[in-house]
């Protein structure tokens, strides 16, 4: 096995892990790759196929919410609307401030900031008792819709996880713990399939017979384990304390700081 197929599998492992947690993918694959010298260009390309690998898993996993029977029904259109208008200011800052996403994506400071203060906001979420007044995602309105996308939009400082997020907007918002995690993981597949295919076309050149066999393995494989931790990962969110998380990531930023002097 060469030096790309372990690469591959490790960043498939780490995504498979991270992405359905409120500790940020993005994080951890940029702070290991650095641990362990991976060249940035394996991370930029290999990043391509294991996103769209954990979307696909998302897919399968809320396909009672996602392929219904009768498209054509108000609370089935309700919930595509509510799904495109949450990824609309992603959408609008991605392609506003892509430059400079991507000029501070590897920044150790960024990474370090952001898990810290992303830490404080779900050890925070896990203090305080918010009202829950929606229990159905069939109840979601625009405005919480909009409320979520934005806090969604924190996910764009690397370390801030997205998933965290669009979770905290989500309860501040209203929604209960278990429909706020519901739905969080489900408007990422647009986003996640999105920005995934814009860097294929920007790296397309990059692509041959050889690396594409090899992400195809890496898509399989973060599907694969994706489908088995999903679920898990929920009922983990659902039965404990955001506070564990929140803790978690504090830590993590500050190991960072640490280390990176």
């Amino acid at each position: 096995m060469n030096n790309v197929n372990i690469i591959i599998i490790l960043l498939s492992i780490i995504e498979s892990i991270t992405e359905f947690l409120p500790i940020s993918s993005t994080g951890h694959i940029i702070i290991i790759s650095k641990i362990l010298k991976i060249n940035e260009f394996y991370i930029n390309l290999f990043t391509i196929p294991i996103q769209i690998g954990s979307a696909i898993a998302i897919i399968n996993y809320f396909k009672k919410y996602i392929f219904k029977k009768n498209i054509f029904s108000k609370n089935y259109r309700k919930f595509i609307s509510n799904t495109v208008i949450a990824n609309i200011p992603s959408i609008i800052i991605g392609f506003t401030l892509e430059k400079v996403i991507k000029k501070n994506i590897t920044n150790n400071k960024f990474i370090i900031y952001s898990s810290i203060l992303s830490g404080i906001l779900l050890f925070l979420l896990g203090i305080i008792k918010n009202k829950e007044k929606i229990k159905n995602i069939s109840e979601i309105t625009y405005k919480h819709a909009i409320t979520i996308g934005i806090f969604q939009c924190l996910a764009f400082f690397t370390g801030f996880s997205r998933l965290g997020a669009a979770i905290s907007g989500s309860i501040l918002a209203g929604l209960s713990k278990t429909i706020a995690i519901k739905f969080s993981l489900i408007i990422a597949i647009p986003i996640i399939i999105g920005a995934s295919i814009i860097d294929y076309i920007k790296n397309i050149n990059f692509f041959n017979i050889k690396n594409t066999e090899i992400l195809f393995v890496g898509l399989i494989l973060t599907f694969l384990i994706s489908k088995i931790l999903i679920k898990k990962s929920e009922k983990i969110l659902t039965k404990n304390s955001f506070i564990i998380f929140g803790i978690y990531k504090i830590i993590f930023g500050l190991l960072i700081y640490i280390f990176s002097k």
